[in-house]
């Protein structure tokens, strides 16, 4: 019997992750990806615009 429930349990752990990406996941996955990149744009443009005006 136990090994009936750990069974379901692992087969629903399994679904989960893949209804989640179905669903929500690929709708936020490039927004998230947007998200980092300008991020990290304005970062390195906020280093780029520091080390122009440390030369000017």
């Amino acid at each position: 019997m136990p090994r009936l429930v750990e069974l379901i349990e692992s087969k629903g752990s399994l679904e989960s992750p893949l209804e989640g990406m179905d669903g929500i996941g690929f709708q936020f996955l490039p927004l998230i990806n947007k998200g980092f990149f300008a991020l990290l744009g304005l970062f390195i443009g906020g280093r780029i615009v520091d080390k122009l005006l440390g030369i000017i």
